[in-house]
């Protein structure tokens, strides 16, 4: 593929492929596109953890308000019970503001599969990689507990620089653009571990 030669445009229920993506697997010579996965933005992400923190937060002061103004009415028990709901509802808030935040930190993260390779997007930053580039793709599983031997993330190796997790979503039991990537991994001669 040469320098001024176009990826082809995915189909209408593929995410649009961003210009410095295109570009870098160009540079690359990666050929046709043949998997895109998104992450959920992380502003949308963020925005549902406040959400959470707020509605924990409105019924920790609900439950306070009963708890410490109907002292007369309720049972001292009951009393007691209210408030260490309310702590429970508190330290939640607290843990949803906490998530808010990592996802904010984590940031934005694209992959996109390629016949000659493999691209991921963080943020702005693009990497873009030729299957010989790639040392090996890394199946990683939970090592203990009920769900020992479940697949929860794949790890792109590339030979040179930091790996990348490709993290596990599920349809109808399957991760289809991880079983792609592993697929083309293989075709193109990489160790599949």
């Amino acid at each position: 593929m040469s320098d001024s030669a176009t990826p082809p445009v995915p189909d209408a229920g593929t995410p649009e492929v961003p210009d410095d993506v295109q570009q870098a697997a160009r540079d690359h010579n990666l050929g046709p596109l043949t998997d895109v996965r998104k992450l959920t933005r992380p502003m949308v992400v963020a925005a549902g953890y406040l959400a959470a923190a707020v509605g924990a937060g409105l019924l920790f002061l609900l439950l306070s308000w009963i708890a410490t103004s109907t002292d007369d009415f309720l049972p001292r028990s009951l009393g007691k019970l209210l408030a260490l709901g309310a702590l429970c509802l508190l330290v939640f808030g607290i843990g949803f503001l906490i998530a808010a935040l990592v996802a904010l930190l984590r940031g934005e993260r694209s992959f996109y599969l390629w016949d000659g390779g493999f691209v991921y997007r963080h943020n702005s930053r693009v990497r873009a990689y030729t299957w010989e580039d790639i040392a090996q793709v890394t199946v990683q599983r939970i090592e203990a507990g009920e769900n020992a031997g479940q697949i929860y993330r794949y790890q792109v190796v590339p030979g040179s620089g930091q790996p990348i997790n490709v993290p596990v979503e599920l349809t109808d039991g399957h991760d289809p653009f991880n079983e792609s990537l592993a697929e083309a991994a293989r075709a193109a001669g990489r160790p599949v571990v």
